[in-house]
């Protein structure tokens, strides 16, 4: 048996010992595997670890932070993502601070014109160089002085401008009429009639009118005139108008009286007349005291001729107040600028209180006024629906054909 043994080949024993040696090793490695318990804490190196042989499911959630990331980690930039949905409205912040003022804006266009005219009869105007005053508007009697024609413009500053004149006879050859808007004692507007055939001026000056200025218009120069076309004053009328004279004797001397018949007119013609206490004899205007109080005229007693014009009759003359809306934009514009804030019903009521005056001391020859009023359907400004307006006013207040004096028509 040994002697068997003996012959078998040393080389073929040696690999078969050897193949039986490693098949045992390696069944006993696989057979034992090495967990982290068996590891010593913090004995692992990078060095220790194949490169690339973890994977994220090796690596726990969350167990890795910034500071485990090298600097290229860091550095690189994912895929950009797609855009979140909208978050909630934040509360409102606190308001800033006040910024500077803007620099100031071009200035703008200016606005349309608006203006009123003022229009006036003077009667008197002497023929010779004295300067005498008459107001601006409604009607006067020339008066050497000049505080008794004065006019207060209204509380706000305005303009004046387009004065004209127009006389009723020519200066002719013997002179001519200068005439001017005088403003706080102050000339201005120079309007020459010069000699001749000429009857009329005009002003292309504009002037500023202060808050309540006093405004005249004031006649310098004089001269014959013209009577061409105009009747010889010897061929004035001499008779009266229904109602007959008085003789002047009864007054105290001078001549006829002739109605109607003025103040001035009877200082003029030298006829004394008993004037009564209705009438102011230091200034010849009636006995009110109210700026625009006119001037006085001869009592009258007789026939007054009855019906002699529309809504004239024997015993009454008709008025009718036109006024606007009381919600006139217009109106209340240049209402607001004298401070007048009264309602349509308020400037009724004030015409009606104001009658008892004129009945006491207005000459109107045996009449008493009749005030009715209209309210306009159309604003200030609206000129065709103010002649309709009048208009109506005559056809529906007068079916019968009695005619009302409309102040739009009259």
């Amino acid at each position: 048996m040994s002697k068997h043994l003996r012959s078998a080949r040393p080389s073929t024993l040696i690999v078969a010992v050897l193949a039986l040696v490693l098949a045992l090793g390696g069944t006993a490695t696989a057979a034992k595997l090495i967990t982290g318990k068996q590891i010593k804490n913090s004995s692992l190196t990078g060095a220790d670890v194949k490169g690339s042989s973890l994977t994220g499911g090796d690596i726990k959630n969350g167990s890795i932070g910034p500071a485990d990331l090298s600097d290229a980690a860091k550095a690189a930039k994912g895929a950009k993502g797609d855009i979140g949905a909208a978050g909630a409205a934040g509360a409102a912040g606190a308001p800033g601070a006040k910024g500077d003022a803007g620099a100031k804006g071009d200035t703008g266009a200016a606005g349309a014109d608006t203006g009123t005219a003022l229009m006036g009869k003077i009667s008197n105007l002497p023929n010779d160089a004295s300067t005498v005053f008459g107001y601006p508007l409604g009607q006067s009697s020339a008066n050497s002085t000049q505080a008794l024609r004065e006019f207060i413009a209204p509380n706000v500053a305005t303009k004046a401008r387009d004065f004209a004149v127009r006389l009723t006879d020519a200066p002719g050859a013997g002179g001519s009429r200068l005439f001017f808007v005088k403003i706080n004692n102050a000339v201005a507007m120079p309007c020459n009639i010069p000699v001749g055939p000429s009857s009329g001026c005009e002003s292309d000056l504009t002037v500023n009118v202060p808050a309540r200025a006093r405004i005249t218009i004031q006649q310098t120069g004089g001269g014959t005139p013209d009577t061409t076309d105009a009747p010889d004053a010897t061929d004035a009328p001499t008779e009266t108008t229904p109602g007959g004279t008085e003789p002047d004797g009864e007054d105290g001397g001078g001549g006829e009286i002739t109605f109607p018949l003025s103040f001035s007119q009877a200082q003029e013609q030298g006829i004394e007349v008993e004037w009564g206490d209705r009438c102011d004899t230091e200034t010849g205007n009636v006995a009110v005291q109210w700026f625009f109080a006119p001037e006085c005229y001869a009592p009258f007693e007789g026939d007054n001729g009855g019906d002699t014009s529309r809504g004239v009759t024997g015993d009454s003359i008709k008025v009718v107040l036109y006024q606007g809306p009381d919600d006139d934009p217009i109106i209340s514009y240049l209402a607001d600028a004298v401070a007048v804030e009264d309602t349509n019903a308020q400037s009724e009521q004030t015409a009606r209180d104001m009658l008892g005056m004129f009945d006491d001391f207005y000459e109107l020859y045996g009449r008493g006024i009749e005030l009715e009023t209209y309210v306009s359907t159309g604003l200030a400004n609206d000129e065709v629906t103010a002649r309709a307006d009048a208009d109506l006013v005559l056809l529906v207040q007068t079916p019968t054909g009695d005619w009302l004096c409309s102040v739009v028509r009259c």
